[in-house]
């Protein structure tokens, strides 16, 4: 943002505008967006130094005199930035103390505030809440007549030179890291083509092998010379070790439904049996709720001329 501060007459103009628009109202943003605005000069008037950090108060947050928060809190830094604020520019106000009357730090500020050609367009009672638009008006106002005071300007910004370097390469360790692994990345796939051609070669030769084999085989029918009853000794013995068994995975969804059905199967048997059981028991329970009912009623009517006399 670049611009000079304006002249006393022009701000004057200004901020009676601004007293105007607030007897005419305005959106309902325009605090928020104003409460920005004079965040921005308290720190041109450097606030967080000679302000928070002297009273150990903690900084404003953007939206602190917008909305309502705590009134009584509100409207005593309202007090204390306003008096602050009228130091810096050229008037006295004492610092104000949070048993002080509401009513008279008011006055006192608005006698400052028209001393210093602000128009003021509100009744007092506007300011007693802490909060709101015409507090941020008397406050922003005061502000302007601050830095006016201060004799603050923003400068006008001084581009940096521009430097025309030569651009330099330079060889990177983790580059020629990099072009060496994809060297023996390359050499490795070059000797596997060449394995993967010689063991094509060598299919080729043990192909030729078992056709050369095949050829040879007799015409006639080969003749087993092994006992029948010592290969089914053997196929007995050996059987145990080839039998396979397969473990159930708990995590196996078909599992899980069989589970689900034998359950199932197992509570319907279930309950035929304890149903009955339930229904006797729930009439007997009637029953006897019944006779103590009646029993209670009788009792009353014996006991009642007994209980009319306590």
């Amino acid at each position: 943002m670049i611009r000079d501060t304006p002249s006393s007459a022009g701000s004057t103009s200004m901020l009676s505008g601004a007293g105007d628009e607030l007897s005419q109202g305005q959106p309902a943003f325009a605090p928020f967006s104003q409460m920005e605005e004079f965040l921005d000069k308290l720190k041109c008037l450097n606030y967080d130094d000679q302000f928070s950090k002297n009273l150990k108060i903690r900084p404003l947050n953007r939206h602190y005199f917008a909305l309502q928060t705590n009134p009584g809190e509100q409207f005593f830094m309202f007090t204390s930035l306003a008096a602050w604020l009228f130091g810096r520019a050229g008037l006295s106000m004492e610092s104000p103390q949070e048993s002080d009357d509401p009513n008279s730090l008011i006055a006192t500020i608005l006698d400052l505030t028209r001393q210093l050609n602000i128009a003021v367009d509100f009744p007092p009672n506007k300011l007693k809440p802490g909060y709101g638009q015409q507090v941020i008006y008397i406050l922003d106002a005061v502000a302007e007549q601050a830095l006016k005071q201060s004799k603050f300007h923003f400068k006008r910004p001084v581009p940096p030179k521009e430097v025309n370097t030569e651009e330099v390469i330079v060889e990177d360790d983790s580059e020629l890291l990099l072009e060496r692994i994809e060297e023996e990345m390359v050499a490795e796939i070059s000797s596997e083509d060449e394995d993967a051609l010689m063991n094509i070669e060598d299919l080729h030769r043990m192909n030729n092998l078992t056709f050369q084999n095949a050829s040879s085989k007799p015409d006639h029918i080969l003749e087993s010379n092994v006992d029948e009853e010592e290969w089914r000794l053997e196929v007995e013995r050996v059987l145990p070790s080839l039998r396979v068994t397969l473990k159930s995975d708990t995590r196996d969804w078909r599992s899980h439904l069989d589970q689900i059905r034998t359950h199932k199967q197992r509570i319907e048997e279930t309950m035929k049996a304890a149903e009955a059981h339930l229904d006797k028991l729930s009439n007997d329970m009637g029953t006897s709720l019944n006779k103590i009912a009646t029993r209670e009623k009788m009792l009353n009517e014996q006991l009642s001329e007994h209980l009319a006399r306590f």
